[in-house]
């Protein structure tokens, strides 16, 4: 049997801008915690992704017990939305602007010069 009840969520790939940079390694990482995990991580995992706890604090809310045993495994299987890949880069300063793009991924977004469009 097939899956009853699924979930399709966006995923955008994130490559880090040098790829021998640990600090831009985690930025990409991050990004697509932020974007895939934070909806995602809950139904599978039981909790968002670790990335955004540390950075959200107490703004992200926290599951019961009652919550998360409902939400594990609430979903037969998850469909990927993947609409573009980006390449991140870990900021070198505090952005100057808040909110989900701004100091709360914090990454900087940026456009491969070398892909074709």
């Amino acid at each position: 049997g097939g899956g009853v009840i699924g979930i399709s969520n966006s995923g955008d790939y994130r490559y880090p801008k040098d790829l021998h940079s640990e600090d831009d390694i985690s930025a990409a990482e991050r990004s697509m915690e932020f974007q895939l995990g934070w909806f995602s991580d809950p139904i599978w995992k039981g909790d968002y992704p670790l990335s955004m706890r540390q950075r959200l604090g107490d703004r992200l809310p926290y599951f019961t017990d009652e919550e998360r045993e409902g939400l594990l495994g609430s979903s037969d299987f998850l469909g990927l939305n993947h609409y573009s890949s980006m390449v991140v880069s870990q900021p070198t300063e505090p952005k100057t602007f808040g909110g989900y793009w701004g100091n709360d991924m914090f990454v900087n977004i940026h456009d491969n010069p070398n892909w074709k469009t």
